[in-house]
């Protein structure tokens, strides 16, 4: 009897043990995913909450809006993989540039995107980093025109306004 009961409890602290070890490789792999997409102190601090409330905080933030310009226009002009590709590359700049420049691209917008800093913990919404990324962007396109235009494209131009205030 004895025995038995010892079994049980063994096999109690087992399963315990194994449903938090699941929980923590569960929240491992949730982290690695999201941190490919989100600074990780937005996926630490999204996942340290208990509660979500609505509502929200006021903040000074620095913000980025970029938009490709004539896109309608030259969506009717190429094929549809090719355009995804393009707008591939064209993102694939804007986040290279406002990674290094600590910005975080907020959204996508279509033909378009949103780039913040000071919006989320730990970023500073210094307006010369919006800048400084704009114009290392404004660098990169250049030369991604280049290449496109090798290959027959028009080049592809994009309109930009940066603001700072509270949000």
């Amino acid at each position: 009897r004895r025995d038995l009961v010892a079994l049980q409890r063994i096999s109690q602290s087992i399963g315990l043990a194994l449903d938090k070890k699941s929980k923590i490789e569960s929240e491992i792999r949730i982290r690695k995913i999201f941190q490919k997409f989100v600074p990780s102190a937005v996926v630490d601090q999204t996942l340290g909450q208990g509660e979500l409330k609505l509502g929200g905080e006021t903040k000074q933030a620095t913000c980025l809006f970029l938009d490709i310009r004539n896109f309608t226009q030259l969506s009717t002009q190429i094929p549809t993989a090719v355009l995804v590709d393009l707008l591939n590359r064209i993102f694939s700049l804007l986040q290279i540039e406002a990674t290094k420049s600590g910005g975080v691209i907020d959204k996508y917008l279509g033909d378009g995107a949103l780039v913040t800093w000071g919006a989320i913990p730990g970023s500073d919404a210094n307006s010369a980093s919006a800048i400084q990324c704009a114009i290392e962007f404004l660098k990169a396109l250049h030369i991604l025109n280049i290449e496109i235009g090798k290959i027959g494209m028009k080049p592809v131009e994009v309109g930009m306004g940066i603001h700072k205030g509270t949000v």
